[in-house]
């Protein structure tokens, strides 16, 4: 293995994809057989051109061809169609699941996938799997952190809180000590409904075969959604729209001193707001129960390979040198990737790396370790582009005080049961 070198690691995100949001130790692991011919690659990774460099380097017999505009509902009309689709393409974490058992996606365990897939994160793998199937390798990861601005907060009296309770306390001190700021903003506006439900161990949708369970109203999800509404009917929580004009002014301005969010954020937080450069900390998510670690993604992609393709061994090769291999894997740090697999996430000298926005604070060490306190056991919906509109429906509904939230969580499950009853699917109860 080469020796692995220190890069930053958090991912560099522009504040325009903001809401659209590597490799183990030891020599990749190649399908049996000799890949060889054409494959058609998209993706549109800031890393993938170099990555297909490198690829070819090493595999000259393999000829790949790049498209880096190529959308995702592209892929999906590609998929729909049943023709036009690259061998391997580039799939949100949320995706994988839908497309998969839709057919579009084919399996990789018998084309290598087998051999490689414990080197990775067990909450990445178990989101690019189905019914024990692999159909994806991780690309990049996105662990959820708390960011906050260490300087208002010490300026406000707050210490940054460990548990939920904690947290909804240090949002009242803050809004009463600072009143032309907020502590946070909710997370019901930032669209981050699921990603707390995730860090709560909650899973609203469980799919087994043609069996569904559904639970967008359980009484814990009520709990995470009331927690929210209740911050922000006390005037301790804002209710900026991310993204928006005026949620960009608020954090530049540091009218809101907290942010719950992924890694990646990093980039769109520098970008956002340089002037703060230095004043930012990294800690981990508050938990509900004290002394326990837990925390969610947003974001991320895997590489697949198609159905459709008639060189499945050639993409299957290129999907898992490209996450795999070390040269590979020390051009995706240096471009500023977050590691997937165990052996970068837990490497003591990478993740010490100190970074200058963050007050020289060596924040991948609390996001190597959110990444792995991430719960295994959620699964995305089945269809989960619809859940996604149901899921952002309800979001708007409570942020805008439209429903209370045991309303809209009602609303939720109501059309996602209905919808998954028209897919075929039978209701577990």
């Amino acid at each position: 293995m080469q020796n692995k070198r220190l890069y930053p690691l958090v991912l560099v995100v522009s504040a325009a994809t903001l809401l659209t949001a590597c490799a183990s130790g030891g020599d990749t692991v190649a399908p049996d057989g000799e890949a060889s011919g054409k494959i058609t690659v998209w993706s549109t990774s800031p890393t993938a051109e170099h990555l297909v460099e490198l690829f070819e380097a090493e595999h000259p017999d393999i000829d790949v061809t790049l498209n880096k505009t190529a959308e995702p509902a592209q892929l999906e009309t590609a998929f729909q169609a049943g023709s036009g689709a690259p061998d391997v393409a580039m799939v949100d974490y949320s995706l994988v699941g839908q497309y998969a058992r839709a057919g579009y996606l084919a399996p990789l365990d018998d084309l290598g996938g087998a051999e490689v897939r414990d080197d990775y994160i067990d909450s990445l793998i178990s989101q690019v799997s189905v019914e024990d199937k692999l159909y994806g390798i991780p690309l990049d990861a996105a662990p959820m952190a708390m960011m906050y601005r260490s300087d208002l907060l010490e300026a406000a009296g707050v210490e940054p809180p460990t548990t939920w309770d904690e947290f909804a306390e240090a949002a009242k001190t803050y809004r009463a000590a600072t009143p032309d700021g907020y502590f946070v903003n909710s997370a019901l506006s930032d669209q981050a409904l699921n990603v707390m439900l995730w860090q709560a161990g909650i899973t609203p949708v469980t799919t087994s075969g043609e069996e569904i369970s559904v639970s967008y109203d359980s009484d814990q999800a009520v709990k995470v959604a009331e927690y929210w509404t209740d911050l922000t009917d006390a005037d301790a929580a804002a209710s900026l729209p991310i993204g928006a004009p005026e949620w960009i002014q608020a954090v530049a301005e540091g009218k809101i001193a907290t942010l719950l969010a992924p890694a990646w954020f990093s980039g769109v937080l520098s970008n956002v707001a340089p002037d703060s450069a230095g004043s930012w900390q990294v800690a981990p998510m508050p938990t509900w129960k004290p002394g326990e670690r837990s925390s969610a993604q947003k974001g991320g992609s895997a590489y697949t390979v198609s159905e459709q393709s008639k060189n499945k061994l050639a993409a299957a090769t290129f999907a898992i040198w490209v996450n795999h291999e070390p040269v590979a894997a020390d051009y995706l740090f240096e471009s500023d990737g977050f590691p997937t697999l165990k052996s970068y996430a837990t490497d003591a000298e990478l993740l010490s790396t100190p970074f200058e926005f963050f007050g020289g604070q060596a924040v991948n060490e609390v996001f190597a370790e959110e990444l792995q306190a991430i719960p295994t056991d959620w699964q995305w919906s089945p269809f989960a582009t619809e859940t996604a509109r149901l899921v952002t429906e309800a979001e708007q509904q409570i942020a805008s005080g439209a429903a209370d939230a045991k309303e809209a969580l009602g609303t939720l499950q109501s059309n996602v049961t209905s919808y998954a009853e028209r897919q075929g699917f039978t209701l577990k109860k």
